[in-house]
């Protein structure tokens, strides 16, 4: 961690190599934050409001170094199957995410603030949970008059389900043994669920 002063301003880094790194941006050594491409697509853009805050997190990029990471199964001297950080995002479908970016502000008297989340379809696992038409301001119910804020959101926890892989790393189970009869569509809900725990 350092810090110094840079024309007027406090300069506060952290993390392996902080410094060396930000001094190598700052005298044009390395590429700097204009350079990504998620400031150019969505950060160094003109909106409709006073921007405050801007930020993004570029998944893809930290999935790419956490996904080789194994994760051990069982106890201590475990030899059972190994699974890894991307099989864990793989069985969730969270592998499919590539970015976040937030921007905030206000807008005359309100706060105001917009995200987006990308993930290519067709979406599945977790990721499709939210999957569906787009919410706009004509289908909100009429609200109280004196309300100060509100949230709206749409979630289909069945598509999750029937988005989730039927083969996941580490299961003993077969595809026949894992999907039992049951008054759910093709087995049950509750019955197939407990697949989602690897066993050795």
């Amino acid at each position: 961690m350092g810090w110094w002063n840079e024309s007027g301003h406090l300069v506060v880094v952290a993390g392996i190599s902080a410094v060396n790194s930000a001094i190598a941006v700052a005298s044009g050594e390395r590429e700097n934050i204009t350079s990504h491409t998620l400031w150019k697509q969505r950060i160094a853009v003109d909106y409709d409001f006073e921007v405050a805050t801007r930020g993004w997190l570029d998944i893809a990029t930290i999935r790419a170094l956490a996904s080789p990471i194994p994760i051990p199964l069982g106890g201590p001297g475990n030899q059972g199957p190994q699974i890894t950080v991307g099989d864990i995002l793989r069985m969730a479908g969270l592998d499919q995410m590539h970015s976040v970016v937030s921007v905030s502000g206000y807008r005359g008297n309100a706060l105001w603030g917009e995200s987006w989340l990308s993930v290519p379809a067709p979406r599945r696992g977790l990721m499709s949970v939210s999957d569906g038409p787009a919410i706009t301001l004509e289908d909100l119910p009429p609200l109280p008059f004196a309300s100060s804020h509100f949230t709206i959101g749409r979630l289909d926890g069945t598509k999750a389900y029937d988005a989730a892989p039927a083969d996941r790393p580490g299961s003993r189970q077969t595809g026949s043994q894992r999907r039992s009869p049951g008054s759910v569509g093709a087995g049950t809900r509750a019955g197939a669920a407990a697949d989602w725990v690897p066993t050795a």
